[in-house]
């Protein structure tokens, strides 16, 4: 069982609107289990501390995995922010999308790096026995 990074992708973004921060097919012949991992703030360019509420919609074909946006509520004063996906599946063919909104006006070049992995059957599995015991 391995863990393959699918695609990275970076850029500086303006967060004050729902920026496409990640826009990738994995397979068009066959599903593939993924997880995204999603870095804001470098260093250099960073969120800009004031905190709130930031809105990371994933989806896939154009539908928002879990049927909303996750919101990731962030502490005043943080400038660098981590986000992991739950593990989800991506149907053969299907392009998978992150945009991400930030609740700052000053959030207008963050750099932003996004990481797409083909996590393997197996963690995906493990997951959905730990949510079924």
């Amino acid at each position: 069982m391995s863990v393959d990074q699918l695609t990275m992708e970076n850029g500086d973004y303006d967060l004050t609107s729902a920026a496409t921060v990640l826009s990738h097919i994995p397979d068009a012949l066959n599903p593939v289990p993924c997880m995204v991992i999603a870095f804001l703030g470098d260093g250099a360019k960073n969120l800009d501390g004031t905190g709130g509420t930031f809105s990371l919609e994933l989806k896939i074909n154009g539908i928002i995995i879990n049927g909303a946006a996750q919101q990731k509520a962030v502490d005043a004063g943080i400038t660098r922010l981590a986000w992991i996906s739950a593990p989800f599946i991506v149907p053969a063919g299907d392009g998978t999308v992150l945009e991400i909104t930030s609740p700052n006006g000053a959030d207008t070049d963050v750099d932003v790096t996004v990481y797409l992995f083909d996590i393997g059957y197996m963690p995906l599995i493990e997951t959905f026995v730990m949510v079924i015991n």
